[in-house]
């Protein structure tokens, strides 16, 4: 029930000592009312001052405090300040979650692909390859290869990020969907003319598949380093595409670098971490300057 104020005006009843403005969240009343009152009053200097009733014990008993409002404006900026010290810290422990879900998504991305192989001859799925006018998202990418091995039913593009299992399941990063949809001042690759409508999370390592115009693979027996091997990466909002070929900056847009992985935990992108599984089935996070050591393509 909304608290009733009665104004000082009001007149005050009999057993009443002074006139008061009484604040009370139960139910129309003086200080003799309910379990507690919050009574409001000058004082002969004509300072306000706040009162709190309370009855304690079956005795009847009251206590009574008293503050200004100086006092409670104080406390109010004193809890102001601490607020705005907490916050950074849950905004970061909330980003480390979200980090900490990117990279369990990650790891069973890389499980969906070692089962695959087991199951294709030990052919590695592919990224995605070139397909010019009969491009289709609904079957032209390692996420429709492996979603049977992550749920029943069939990947669904769908038309933008709300309804696509680009943005469902383990395919979704907590990060990659807080941030824009791609970089508009990067033009729209030839011949599509038109940018991918929905915010994909990751991306394989193009090298899976032989020549980018075949959607024939190599084999995980091929691998020289598996463990040193990428398999599958954060992708960027300046790439937005699930085939990634370079783990450094790819171009130069608005005379910023663009990066085709999403070093975006932990810090703003680009100076963040990028999460990643390589071809052994293990996750890992490098940010942009520590990418040296890692294999993108062994043949």
């Amino acid at each position: 029930m909304a608290p009733r104020l009665h104004g000082p005006l009001a007149a005050a009843p009999p057993h009443a000592k002074s006139r008061v403005c009484v604040i009370d969240g139960d139910s129309e009343g003086w200080l003799n009312g309910k379990d507690s009152k919050i009574q409001m009053k000058r004082t002969g200097t004509g300072e306000m001052i706040f009162l709190m009733r309370k009855w304690r014990g079956l005795s009847g008993r009251q206590s009574l405090w008293a503050f200004t409002l100086i006092e409670l404006l104080v406390v109010i900026a004193i809890i102001a300040i601490l607020a705005a010290m907490l916050l950074p810290a849950l905004a970061k422990a909330k980003e480390r979650a979200n980090a900490t879900a990117c990279k369990s998504n990650h790891k069973q991305i890389g499980l969906a692909g070692l089962m695959y192989g087991d199951d294709n001859d030990g052919m590695m799925p592919f990224a995605w390859w070139y397909n010019a006018a009969n491009d289709d998202p609904n079957s032209n990418n390692f996420h429709t290869l492996l979603t049977p091995y992550i749920k029943s039913a069939a990947f669904r593009a769908g038309a933008n990020t709300e309804d696509s299992e680009f943005a469902r399941n383990v395919f979704r990063c907590p990060t990659r969907m807080r941030e824009q949809l791609d970089n508009p001042a990067i033009p729209p690759p030839p011949p599509y003319n038109t940018k991918n409508p929905w915010r994909i999370s990751y991306a394989m390592n193009q090298y899976t598949v032989i020549t980018h115009t075949s959607p024939k693979t190599m084999k995980f027996a091929s691998l020289i380093k598996p463990v040193d091997t990428l398999f599958v990466a954060d992708v960027s909002y300046d790439l937005n595409h699930p085939g990634i070929s370079t783990l450094g900056y790819f171009a130069v847009y608005g005379g910023k670098p663009c990066y085709q992985a999403g070093y975006k935990h932990n810090d703003a992108y680009p100076r963040g971490q990028a999460n990643m599984v390589m071809m052994d089935g293990h996750v890992q996070n490098r940010n942009r300057t520590q990418t040296n050591d890692i294999v993108m393509k062994w043949y």
